[in-house]
């Protein structure tokens, strides 16, 4: 079978949820390699400091995509912005956090 999607051990996956456009964390193990999904209706922000604020954010993935990264920390900030103004500030969706190393 030909696919984008991964597959991993249990536990290595996390579901964080992101709600009225509040920052939520994922736990992380650093020197790891993580694939963050972002929902597919908005944009999802990460820091490991708030990223909500200019200086902390370190990614930014659009609506429905994904990004790897090498953590550095051991909690990754999300928060999921809205894509419309039109339809208010935020709103509630989830990310995902696969780890797709083992180095640790």
């Amino acid at each position: 079978m030909n696919c984008n999607g991964i597959v991993c051990e249990a536990g290595d996956a996390q579901i964080v949820s992101l709600a009225d456009g509040a920052k939520a964390d994922a736990t992380l193990v650093v020197g790891e390699e993580y694939r963050v999904f972002a929902p597919a209706n908005g944009i999802l922000v990460m820091g490991y400091a708030d990223p909500d604020t200019v200086g902390n954010i370190t990614g930014v993935i659009a609506p429905g995509g994904w990004l790897d990264v090498k953590a550095t920390g051991t909690a990754l900030m999300l928060l999921c912005e809205d894509t419309t103004d039109g339809f208010g500030n935020n709103f509630d969706c989830k990310a995902y956090v696969v780890k797709i190393s083992d180095n640790a």
